[in-house]
């Protein structure tokens, strides 16, 4: 699930689920309707925040979409995506997305592990 952080921590006045993403709402934007739920002030989770690993000299296979992402983009898109585990890079501006940790040594490429909270 991704988080969408409109407001945080004591700032947070509810929360709103839809379609597995989550918004943080406040004040009266709290949404009930089908297909959504709604919790209280007191139950706000804080932001989902992933971190990434270097792997140096590897190339992830599985490329979930085309090598042409700029880093913060490629890793914002596999929060994002199911069955994404990582992002490979052959330059800060050459990145995708990946489903799959398995690798091959290559000098033109870094690759980046994502591990998130549960």
């Amino acid at each position: 699930a991704v988080v969408s952080t409109q407001s945080t921590g004591a700032d947070c006045h509810g929360l709103t689920m839809e379609s597995d993403e989550y918004t943080l709402r406040s004040g009266s934007e709290l949404v009930d309707s089908v297909g959504s739920t709604s919790f209280i002030p007191e139950e706000c989770p804080g932001p989902h925040v992933c971190t990434w690993e270097k792997v140096a000299d590897k190339k992830f296979k599985g490329t979930l979409t085309k090598t042409n992402l700029s880093m913060d983009k490629a890793k914002a898109a596999c929060q994002e995506r199911a069955g994404c585990v990582g992002i490979t890079c052959k330059s800060a501006k050459k990145c995708a997305p990946v489903r799959s940790q398995k690798s091959k040594n290559s000098r033109k490429f870094d690759s980046y592990k994502m591990t998130c909270p549960q």
